[in-house]
This record gives structure tokens, sequence and C-alpha cells, in this order.
């Protein structure tokens, strides 16, 4: 739909944009209702451009939620794909609902099969270390595929450490032997982390103890099964 005037077809009393006549307050191209939807278009163009860019905020039960900005409330990116804060209105609960990357499935049959198959391993890991994977899914209408997991409240492991520096020894060593925990069960599951790193270990405080650390290992949407 063109809203700006058109310079190259001016018809003399006519407005160039929608066809309609011309009063004393228009000029010589357009009407003034033509000249004041043109400038609002030009004025909310960046905004509605990125509002077409941006996914379906509905996935079954799953809104994603939004900031007070009005942006999708986006937690993280991967290779594999983007992670956003959404409500799972079933349960009333927030989760991380990752979209995954199109170009990870649109290799053909076996490999979307096996996606969902290991998914459905890594579903079936319960342990106190790995955020629980609740729901695989396709949106129906654009065929995304997604991912509903738990939310861990807290920061990265990564992010701890650019916002504090070296972490100490003793604390180090809890982490450590919470990641190992986690990574054993996963083991005897035949499932394999494969993209395991700072970024991928979210600590969360406890409420008992501030000062103690709990470690949720996410995003095992990655694993291979043996």
């Amino acid at each position: 739909m063109q809203l700006r005037p058109n310079l190259a077809v001016k018809q003399a009393g006519v407005c160039t944009a929608c066809g309609g006549p011309l009063d004393d307050t228009s000029t010589d191209l357009a009407c003034l209702g033509c000249l004041l939807d043109a400038g609002l278009q030009q004025e909310l163009g960046g905004d509605l451009a990125a509002r077409a860019m941006e996914p379906a905020e509905q996935f079954g039960i799953y809104t994603i939620e939004r900031r007070e900005d009005g942006t999708l409330w986006e937690l993280g990116r991967g290779a594999m794909g983007v992670t956003y804060r959404a409500l799972d209105s079933s349960l009333r609960r927030a989760v991380a609902l990752k979209l995954i990357g199109s170009e990870w499935l649109n290799r053909g049959a076996e490999p979307r099969e096996r996606f969902m198959r290991e998914a459905r391993a890594a579903a079936a890991l319960r342990h106190g270390n790995v955020a629980t994977v609740y729901q695989f899914g396709v949106h129906e209408e654009t065929g995304q595929y997604f991912c509903a997991m738990e939310l861990v409240e807290g920061e990265t492991l990564e992010t701890r450490v650019r916002r504090t520096g070296p972490l100490d020894a003793l604390t180090s060593v809890e982490i450590a032997l919470q990641v190992c925990s986690a990574l054993a069960a996963a083991e005897k599951q035949g499932l394999v982390h494969r993209d395991l790193k700072p970024g991928n270990l979210m600590l969360a405080a406890l409420e008992s103890d501030e000062s103690a650390v709990s470690v949720k290992v996410i995003d095992f949407v990655r694993q291979s099964a043996r």
C-alpha cells in the first residue's frame, strides 16, 4: 500500500495518494489525511518492521511474555535458537521457551526424527541439577519447533565470573561437584551434553542460604543418544 504521494502521477485537484478531491487545506499533491498517514508511517515504520520480524507469541499453552517496553522477553541466544520467558497458561507458571532454529531441522526427515527422539530422552531426565524439560512441540501454523523448559531464576556462571571475577576455591569445587552429578545422571540414560560451557550453567541462590549456590545444567537440547 502506497501512503506517500506519487510525484510522477500528479493530477490537478485530485489527491495522488488516495484519488480523492483536494480542498483548501491540501497541498497540490495530497490531501491532509494522506499526508498525516504518510507521516505516521514514516515515524512508526522502523517499529512495525521490527515487530514483523518477531516470532509468533503463542505456542500451544505457552505465551511469550513481553517486557515493560513492549519487546518480547528474550532470555538468551545460542547456536540452536532463541530462548524467551513465557507463561504456561495451564499451570500458571513461568517457563523458558526455546525456539529451535529452522536451519537445524530443515535437513530432511531423518534429522528431524533424530532430534525428536533425543528430545524425548532429554525430557525423561530428572535430576536436581538439571533444568527440567517440560515439552517439545511444533507450532501448527509456522512449523516452528519449540522446547518448554524449567525457568531457572538466577544468572549463568559466565555472567557471575564477568560480574564478580574469579570464584573462590570452595565455590568452584561445589559447582564442579553439582555439574558432575548432573552429567553422571545423564550418562546413565545414555545422554551426552554436547555444549557444556559456563553459559549453560545457571546459578541460583538458595532461599535457605543465600551464600550457597544451586547449579542447574541447561540446554540439553544439543545432546546425542548413544
